[in-house]
């Protein structure tokens, strides 16, 4: 965006004898090396290209300084006229801000100037400055960006990155769940194919991967919005039990004509396994479709991040996932995807921010057998060179490995006697959005989400953990850069 669009007029006034004046060509003030200027004129005041050192020099930077269009020049009143004491270049990327003149310098000038640049992008939309480069050895520019609010995100060499939120931060995750279903664990003594079975308890809990998600990120303290699709009387008590289950998770499900589906899951305590059976979705209309887009567009409007889990009704196009991930980031709020199949493939194409694959469907993605830590290392990081920021892939009760900006690391959890293991890599998932709402590290998120996988495991509830478990399995969790 040209800077004329974003600072005007030509002149904006900072305080009381401070401004800036856009840059316009002429180089009889611009002196390379941000050091003392020197005005280039003659004692009668009129320009005198003499003067130059170099003015073949001069005259190709300020031809490229004048077709980049983004610099402004930091002018301070001294004796009755204004002169340069400096320079902002204004843009959401990285806007360095120069200080020449010694005696301007540790008077609070700089800090002024960026806070009229904040203004700026915050009121066009932006919704963060990102790469804020400040050298290490210039403690005053570091205590500059803390004091405007700046985070520091990391360090490299001489040069330490910073951020800044210029919107109000979005700390709600929007949960997608298409494949919404009623999840009913039998427990019996023993299962035996072909004979009569009595269950000894029943539990219903409102079912589908992303709502799992929901439970979890809700429980871990974050607000959560949950969306899909629900029907009938099924649908209803599916709504009854997430409220029941979290009062604080905000539901806005798209109705339909058809029942929600049940699914069963049976746990044989004679050998500790459990066995499933999953009901297909009814199928969804395309006015139903029509009015989740609907529903999911506006719900973006105060989304921090999305999460899109599990498989989807009929009725519903094979593009769906890919098409909810380019919507949320056309409104800059990253996704993270957790599917299988052609809905994960078409879903990788259009780029998440995070996916979570196991081994096999890295396979599946890449067209080749994944096997070894190698080889799942290099799928990720092929993943990555096709533009997902973050690739993930669970390893069960091994963990998991993960590749993104920060580098490779290996997550593995502490060993524990599992309960019930539905639903630990939703848990994971919810962790991994946690790391995104809150601007962790990877390593910081991978813990938080190996943690509330462990702990999910502990509870006989899908989508569920107890914070005395998550407490004692944190420090345990183990994480290894690579």
């Amino acid at each position: 965006m040209p800077l004329n669009d974003i600072v005007q007029p030509e002149i904006v006034e900072i305080s009381s004898g401070l401004r800036l004046r856009k840059y316009d060509g002429n180089y009889a003030s611009f002196l390379p090396g941000y050091r003392d200027p020197v005005v280039y004129q003659n004692s009668e005041g009129i320009f005198d290209e003499s003067r130059i050192p170099d003015l073949d020099y001069m005259k190709r930077m300020c031809t490229y300084l004048s077709r980049v269009g983004e610099l402004y020049y930091i002018e301070a009143e001294e004796n009755g006229m204004f002169v340069p004491i400096g320079d902002v270049t204004v843009k959401p990327e990285n806007p360095p801000i120069a200080i020449w003149k010694e005696q301007y310098r540790g008077r609070g000038v700089g800090a002024r100037v960026m806070q009229v640049v904040i203004e700026r992008l915050r009121e066009l939309g932006y919704r963060k400055i990102t790469g804020s480069t400040v050298y290490r050895w210039n403690t005053a520019s570091q205590k500059m960006h803390e004091r405007l609010g700046f985070r520091r995100v990391k360090e490299e060499g001489d040069d330490i990155f910073y951020e800044l939120n210029l919107q109000e931060e979005k700390t709600m995750l929007l949960t997608v769940t298409l494949n919404t279903a009623i999840d009913k664990l039998y427990t019996v003594e023993k299962l035996v194919p072909g004979e009569v079975t009595r269950v000894q308890t029943v539990s219903a809990t409102p079912g589908g991967k992303g709502l799992n998600v929901s439970k979890v990120a809700a429980l871990a303290g974050s607000e959560v919005c949950a969306m899909g699709f629900v029907g009938g009387h099924n649908g209803d008590w599916l709504l009854q039990l997430l409220e029941e289950a979290n009062p604080a998770i905000r539901q806005n499900f798209t109705k339909t004509a058809a029942e929600t589906r049940t699914c069963i899951n049976i746990r044989d305590n004679s050998i500790l396994q459990h066995t499933e059976f999953l009901e297909p979705g009814a199928p969804v209309t395309e006015e139903e479709y029509r009015r989740f887009l609907a529903d999911y567009t506006a719900a973006l409007e105060e989304a921090g991040a999305v999460t899109i889990s599990g498989s989807m009704p009929k009725g519903v196009p094979m593009e769906c996932y890919a098409t909810l991930i380019q919507l949320a980031k056309e409104k800059g709020v990253p996704v993270l995807l957790d599917t299988s199949g052609e809905l994960l493939k078409r879903g990788a194409a259009a780029c998440p921010t995070l996916m979570k694959p196991n081994t096999d469907e890295l396979a599946q993605l890449l067209g080749e057998p994944v096997n070894g830590e190698e080889q799942v290392l290099a799928a990720l990081k092929e993943l990555t060179a096709r533009g997902v920021k973050y690739a993930v892939a669970s390893l069960g009760s091994k963990g998991a490995l993960a590749v993104g900006p920060e580098g490779a690391y290996r997550a593995v959890p502490p060993k524990i006697e599992p309960v019930n293991t539905v639903g630990c890599g939703d848990s994971m998932l919810a962790g991994l959005a946690l790391m995104l709402l809150r601007g962790l590290s990877m390593e910081e998120g991978l813990r938080v989400a190996t943690t509330l996988g462990s702990a999910n495991a502990l509870s006989p509830k899908t989508g569920d953990f107890k914070q005395e478990d998550y407490d004692r399995l944190y420090p345990l969790v183990k994480i290894e850069k690579l």
